[in-house]
């Protein structure tokens, strides 16, 4: 069996994954967006989505949800409130999109591919790691605000020195084999 590479809008093809959803399907769908990074890479990665249905959101899940008059997001649970209501955060964000009803709930990620690769996204190191680095980010916003702001700044100063080095380097090789 042959597949092809189909290119829409979201907004265009959610009525049909919501039905494929509906019906018991998992849902392959390649990632758009910089969200989601360093996680999940614009372009490159994939995400298997399945019903929410019998899933009780945990901080940490991934889930695809509808945004009352404005798309559809995927993003990783930060907060579950009482009620039903959640807040989510990308994991390349600062701002965390707060109350938002489980009932908006339109897909759970359970499983990423990556080169080929798939990737459990319910268990093991990365979970964990990718967990502990959001409550750090609903935690201490400043701290990662600044950072993000400095980032550049930073990687310049530790960068150069390398660069130098490595111009350094290559000069006394040269020299060394005339």
């Amino acid at each position: 069996m042959s597949t092809q590479d189909f290119r829409v809008s979201l907004n265009e093809i959610m009525p049909l994954i919501i039905e494929q959803l509906r019906q018991g399907e998992t849902v392959r769908l390649t990632v758009k967006g910089v969200s989601m990074q360093p996680f999940l890479k614009n372009g490159q990665d994939a995400i298997f989505m399945v019903s929410p249905e019998n899933r009780v959101p945990q901080c940490g899940d991934l889930f695809m949800f509808e945004r009352p008059g404005a798309g559809y997001a995927m993003h990783r649970v930060c907060a579950v409130h009482e009620g039903g209501m959640l807040d989510f955060i990308g994991d390349n964000q600062l701002i965390v999109e707060k109350n938002v009803s489980a009932a908006c709930l339109v897909a759970y990620v359970p499983q990423v591919e990556r080169k080929g690769k798939i990737i459990d996204c319910q268990k093991g190191f990365l979970r964990r790691y990718m967990t502990l680095r959001m409550r750090c980010r609903v935690k201490c916003p400043g701290f990662f605000r600044t950072f993000y702001r400095c980032k550049r700044a930073i990687v310049k100063v530790l960068v150069l020195p390398l660069r130098v080095l490595s111009r350094l380097f290559k000069k006394a090789k040269g020299t060394k084999d005339e």
